[in-house]
């Protein structure tokens, strides 16, 4: 169940760090501040990617199909300079009439490509555990790239957590994505979409709640 759960962790942290570092950040300058409703889905996404950011926070929730449905929420932070993401998600699962509160742990690092990954089970916490890239079931080396977004549409304007959003559809490695951009500071907004880990689909929401909150992410002593 451990190497299960943390297999799925690698997914889910794949998800986070990928949508927030091609997504996310604060505006550059010289970008427009008003809503361009000309704009195309193909140009809405790479101005996306053309923001700057320290760090952005944000919520997930997660659900995946297998034999022990596996659903769970969580927060995480994604900084830049060090290119590093973090994400914790809570995971109560029952087994059979023993019901477990887990809580799995993930952070990635790019410059060393390493992740790192703990649970604890009903207050018991394992040992910090790393794995190079190499050896992850996911592919930490390829960041996704708005630009990369396969036939993206643009679905409309959308207001999400109170803020004006322009809707983008598209696929990723052949999985759907949907990211939800801030029409003034082209921002990202929110983002769903699934990644496969062993035969298994996992389902990502993302809702960011923060940019440039001056936290940090510090490695594991392994």
């Amino acid at each position: 169940m451990r190497m299960l759960l943390r297999s799925r962790m690698l997914t889910i942290t794949l998800l986070a760090l990928s949508a927030m570092l091609a997504l996310g950040g604060c505006a550059m300058p010289g970008l427009p501040s008003s809503t361009a409703t000309n704009l195309s889905a193909s140009e809405i996404a790479l101005r996306a990617t053309q923001v700057q950011f320290k760090d952005i926070a944000f919520t997930l929730s997660i659900n995946a199909g297998s034999l022990i449905p596996i659903q769970g929420t969580g927060t995480g932070l994604v900084t830049k300079g060090p290119d590093r993401s973090q994400v914790t998600v809570d995971v109560p699962i029952s087994l059979g009439d023993k019901p477990q509160d887990t809580k799995v742990e993930a952070i990635a690092d790019l410059a060393t490509s390493k992740v790192y990954t703990r649970t604890t089970t009903n207050a018991n916490t394992s040992q910090w555990e790393v794995q190079s890239v190499a050896d992850a079931s996911s592919d930490f080396a390829s960041l996704i790239d708005a630009r990369d977004m396969s036939s993206p549409i643009l679905a409309g304007t959308e207001t999400v957590n109170g803020v004006q959003c322009y809707h983008l559809t598209g696929t990723y490695k052949d999985s759907p994505v949907e990211a939800w951009i801030n029409t003034s500071s082209f921002h990202l907004v929110k983002a769903i979409g699934s990644a496969k880990s062993d035969g298994i689909t996992v389902n990502v929401t993302l809702n960011v709640t923060g940019y440039d909150t001056g936290k940090t992410i510090t490695l594991p002593a392994v």
